[in-house]
């Protein structure tokens, strides 16, 4: 089921600009000049409200936010689709999950793109700290309880230390017009437990990042886009391996 947050974030991409600077050397009032960007919108999986830009309210500061992985999807812009998706390293509980600041990046299956990472400012490549924290994860879970537009998180998250990702992606339409679907993301899980695991609800996320690469006391945001209970559940033996895929229409 398409979310409220799903619905909100496509109202804000063709509302405002994809990428941003801000700051006095604009010329712009920074605390006003990026309203929309600052006010809170989405519900996170906290169950709190966010932004679509994770900085204090007072700060005053020459940022740059890039936020184009979004709307790409939309256009169905293949290889920025793929570009955008990111999994979930192996994480033990919610917690770590919700304080996680470390993803496999693009289709990786190592951590090579990590948040913060001030090296590579010093490298000249800004842009991949600017983007390890921002993108589609899947998120799989245990719970029944069918979905509702209003749902923000999964009903009981299985962690991915119990279930880790081997690999993933995200595909657009394929110059199909009219498209068939806004995008499709496929990840493989594999069980590292010595029991059988159940899923019954899969679930899709956008993990939006901090806005200033040096700021280590903001984590990314869980946003959930899109929820559904399974028809039929799938039991993961241990040790095995299975594909999960989510299509958005």
């Amino acid at each position: 089921m398409i979310l409220n947050n799903f619905k909100k974030l496509v109202a804000f991409s063709f509302c405002c600009p994809s990428s941003i600077s801000y700051g006095d050397d604009n010329g712009y009032p920074a605390l006003t000049h990026n309203l929309p960007y600052r006010t809170k919108y989405f519900k996170t999986w906290d169950n709190e409200l966010t932004s679509i830009i994770l900085l204090p309210e007072n700060k005053n500061e020459q940022l740059y936010r890039n936020t184009s992985t979004w709307p790409t999807i939309l256009t169905g812009y293949l290889g920025r689709v793929n570009d955008a998706t990111i999994a979930l390293p192996k994480l033990a509980d919610e917690e770590a999950f919700l304080n996680n600041k470390t993803f496999l990046y693009g289709g990786r299956t190592d951590l090579t793109r990590q948040a913060p990472n001030p090296s590579m400012l010093q490298s000249g490549n800004p842009s991949w700290t600017n983007k390890s924290t921002s993108g589609l994860c899947m998120v799989l879970g245990s719970g029944d309880t069918p979905p509702t537009k209003d749902d923000y998180k999964l009903e009981s998250w299985i962690p991915t230390a119990d279930l880790s990702v081997e690999s993933y992606a995200g595909f657009g339409p394929l110059n199909q017009y009219p498209p068939t679907k806004i995008c499709s993301l496929t990840t493989t899980f594999r069980n590292n437990t010595n029991e059988n695991i159940t899923v019954k609800e899969v679930g899709v996320c956008i993990a939006l990042s901090k806005a200033s690469y040096f700021d280590t006391t903001i984590s990314p945001k869980y946003i959930l886009l899109v929820r559904e209970v399974l028809e039929n559940p799938v039991i993961i033996k241990p040790d095995e391996i299975t594909s999960f895929t989510v299509v958005m229409k």
